[in-house]
């Protein structure tokens, strides 16, 4: 409590003097167990109390002082407990030993998914740590349409959260790194001291005034003040298991390191130089470019030979269907081809025996016309020859 609460508690006590002076009820000692409690339960407990302690109006004036002088005492160390807090918690951080929570971000390559795993588990087991969380992804082939390839999606990824001893994170670093192609690395250290010592301060002074509350729930003799110290203490309770609830996650966090690593599966490691600033010479760079070059073009035809292989059924299937509408439409072709003969044929026969018929009739018409040439011969003939007859006769 404050000392603007004493005061609120003074003014009460110097009305509870005034309801002394005009003689009311009993005597009752649950004024002085009450005072620590607060400005509101002073307040109540001095309303209450005051006919209790009508009996004796000098033996009240003595309680009344005494209370008061108990609590001012007690309320002048608390603030001057309060004044001092922060020194006392870096004071409290200086002689504690630091407490640090290391994490560490590790992105890896490995050609042996299998191999490396099973030598994190059993690394891990072996310093005493524990996976947290672990996701494995074992994907599929895929066809990248944009760059005319299968791309790695196909290979294995895993993303493993785990927990280290404090003391052994860096061998278990060093053993992924001799095992495994780190292509990124993170580490961060967080420090809690403070927060760590704030946080069991808080802790002590619950537990300190949990166990005065107990001494004052045994001498409450009244049941409003029980009811409060019990709801106080059950307040207190809570406090105190959340404070220990947060020192044993931090416990946690500082003894066991925590490692994120993203695992994955590739064909070809990248290249992390020793020394990014040092130039390649021409014939690295000729010789790295020409073995990526015959990589690309190995892969490249390995794919080929892949896909062809996977897309098979599909092949076979497109040209079952691709022979039947070609055999259909030969087919169709050759039905044309074939009417077309017939008609070709049938016009012919038709043409020839148009054409004997034209003969024939040209055949008659050149008889009819030879035998009316004959037969006017004939007439010419038999006229002439009358002719002559009638002459010769004449002369005659």
């Amino acid at each position: 409590m404050r000392k603007n609460d004493v005061k609120k508690l003074l003014c009460g006590m110097m009305a509870a003097a005034l309801i002394f002076a005009g003689g009311c009820g009993q005597k009752s000692t649950a004024a002085s167990d009450a005072m620590s409690y607060g400005a509101g339960a002073a307040n109540t407990v001095t309303t209450k109390a005051a006919p209790a302690m009508a009996d004796n109006a000098a033996l009240g004036n003595f309680a009344a002082e005494d209370a008061y002088a108990e609590e001012a005492e007690y309320y002048d160390e608390a603030d001057g407990d309060n004044e001092s807090s922060s020194e006392t918690i870096t004071e409290s951080a200086q002689s504690t030993s630091r407490k640090l929570i290391r994490t560490v971000g590790l992105e890896v390559e490995t050609q042996e998914f299998e191999a490396l795993k099973s030598n994190i588990e059993s690394k891990v087991k072996e310093l005493g740590g524990y996976i947290e969380n672990s996701n494995i992804y074992n994907g599929q082939l895929s066809y990248d349409f944009e760059t005319g390839k299968y791309t790695n999606s196909g290979l294995r990824h895993a993303n493993m959260t785990i927990r280290i001893p404090a003391d052994k994170l860096d061998d278990f670093v060093n053993n992924i790194a001799e095992n495994s192609n780190i292509v990124n690395k993170s580490e961060g250290t967080r420090d809690v001291t403070l927060d760590y010592v704030d946080i069991d301060s808080k802790k002590r002074a619950l537990q300190a005034e949990e166990k005065r509350l107990l001494e004052m729930l045994e001498t409450a003799d009244t049941i409003d003040n029980m009811i409060y110290i019990e709801e106080r203490l059950t307040n207190v309770r809570y406090q105190i298991e959340s404070s220990e609830s947060q020192l044993r996650t931090y416990d946690n966090q500082v003894d066991y390191s925590t490692v994120n690593l993203n695992l994955s599966e590739v064909k070809i490691l990248t290249d992390v130089p020793e020394d990014p600033l040092t130039e390649p010479t021409a014939w690295e760079r000729i010789s790295k470019g020409f073995t990526k070059s015959a990589n690309d073009v190995l892969e490249g035809l390995e794919n080929f030979f892949i896909g062809l292989i996977i897309a098979s059924p599909y092949l076979i299937l497109w040209a079952v269907v691709i022979g039947i509408i070609a055999l259909i439409f030969t087919l169709f072709i050759k039905g044309l081809i074939k009417a077309d003969a017939k008609k070709r044929e049938k016009n012919r026969k038709k043409y020839e025996a148009q054409k004997a018929a034209r003969a024939a009739e040209d055949k008659a018409e050149q008889e009819k016309r030879e035998a009316a040439a004959k037969e006017t011969e004939t007439k010419a003939e038999e006229k002439k020859g009358s002719e002559n007859k009638a002459a010769s006769d004449k002369e005659k």
